[in-house]
């Protein structure tokens, strides 16, 4: 791993207890939840730190320009492992990115989003980074 490469995770509001890279294993717990609250049988929301990346800064798909990228490729199962995200920093608060997923037709199908306010302090996974 060069200097310019690192490992992140995304962030997620969640009431689950217990949290799955797995993405059929963690839909299927969403619906739970989603019925859990039809009932008024909620738990307490937590901040969960998942979905394992690896980052690099790399020359974007879109335009060739410098980008920071996320790739789920090694840490994820289908279809999440087909993801890669590029953000760009707009200002100190202000993060724009691009999401796409190979199984929907990659960079012709973007999915834009937007990270708003100043990046946190390293904290690390709830799921660790499987050993190598």
């Amino acid at each position: 791993m060069s200097n310019r490469d690192g490992h992140g995770y995304n962030t997620f509001i969640t009431t689950q207890s217990r949290l799955y890279e797995n993405y059929f294993v963690a839909s299927f717990m969403k619906m739970v939840c989603i019925i859990r609250s039809l009932f008024r049988l909620n738990s307490m929301q937590r901040l969960a730190r998942i979905m394992l990346n690896k980052t690099s800064m790399v020359s974007s798909v879109f335009d060739g320009r410098p980008s920071f990228q996320l790739s789920y490729r090694e840490y994820n199962t289908f279809y999440t492992n087909t993801m890669t995200d590029e953000v760009r920093k707009v200002n100190g608060q202000l993060y724009l990115g691009i999401g796409r997923l190979a199984i929907t037709f990659g960079k012709y199908n973007p999915m834009p989003f937007v990270l708003i306010g100043p990046p946190n302090p390293w904290i690390g996974p709830d799921i660790q980074y499987p050993e190598k």
